[in-house]
């Protein structure tokens, strides 16, 4: 597959939301332990949820890029070009 600069800016954008959830999550149960108290801890992970919830988006976006690139190689038609009597109702 070649990659676009949009492919390698979402990919990018991915990895650097895994690794900022993953330092976060790390720091915050080992040296961030003792000073996470009250509305700190509360932000603290919200924080690292929002991180992981970024990441996911961005990994659904990549996926659908993934299929919409193979779609466009292998000339996969929607459902509709396919079967037109579809969605007509039977009269």
């Amino acid at each position: 597959m070649n990659w676009t600069a949009t492919d390698r800016r979402r990919r990018r954008l991915g990895i650097f939301f895994l690794l900022s959830a993953g330092g976060l999550f790390v720091w915050g149960q080992t040296l961030l332990e003792s000073y996470l108290k009250g509305f700190v801890f509360l932000g603290y992970w919200s924080l690292c949820f929002l991180f992981n919830l970024l990441a996911a988006l961005t990994a659904i976006r990549d996926i659908r890029a993934v299929l919409r690139y193979r779609d466009r190689l292998t000339g996969v038609r929607s459902s509709k070009e396919n079967l037109p009597g579809l969605n007509r109702s039977n009269r």
